[in-house]
């Protein structure tokens, strides 16, 4: 007697899985196109590259995704940015001199609430630079997905200018986090 033949079905898990890592490499790959262009600056390729990096690690982890910060301190061009759906990898940023400064010293300041408490800085300045001793905190920091880290990142992109201090300390504040 022949076994009759068993068709076995991939399992379900493993489609869903491929097919969401078919999106996340997606978006990923968009944000990315979009974060470079444009910043020409060495350390800003080297924190989109960690931030990549970052998300290719998780791509495989589920678990509930949270939003970085507190969307009250988000600054209000981000948060609108942020609720487009579907989400836009093109456009934003900051043209006029004046708003571009009060975007920063938002983007700042939401920066700073967001920290864990051995880094909280003053009001309006970026944290102390990271030390051994809050490495483990910063846990806090690391949200993955399209509501995650990139959007800190797409509000750095906003007042990118590398001739100004501030910004090339946050890149690295950002990088080294």
């Amino acid at each position: 007697k022949r076994k009759a033949d068993v068709t076995v079905m991939p399992d379900v898990r493993e489609r869903r899985a491929k097919k969401s890592r078919r999106q996340v490499e997606e978006w990923v790959g968009q944000a990315e196109e979009y974060l470079l262009e444009g910043v020409g600056s060495t350390q800003w390729k080297l924190l989109v590259a960690l931030w990549a990096e970052f998300e290719a690690h998780v791509l495989v982890q589920s678990g509930s995704r949270l939003q970085p910060g507190s969307a009250a301190l988000r600054p209000a061009k981000l948060s609108i940015w942020f609720s487009q759906r579907p989400r836009r990898w093109d456009g934003g940023g900051i043209s006029d001199a004046g708003e571009r400064e009060e975007f920063k010293k938002s983007w700042i300041r939401w920066l700073g609430h967001m920290q864990p408490a051995a880094r909280q800085g003053k009001e309006g300045e970026m944290p102390p630079m990271v030390s051994k001793e809050v490495e483990s905190d910063l846990m806090i920091l690391k949200v993955y997905g399209p509501s995650g880290l990139v959007v800190v990142l797409v509000g750095l992109k906003w007042w990118a200018n590398v001739e100004d201090d501030c910004w090339i300390k946050a890149v690295e504040d950002v990088a080294s986090c």
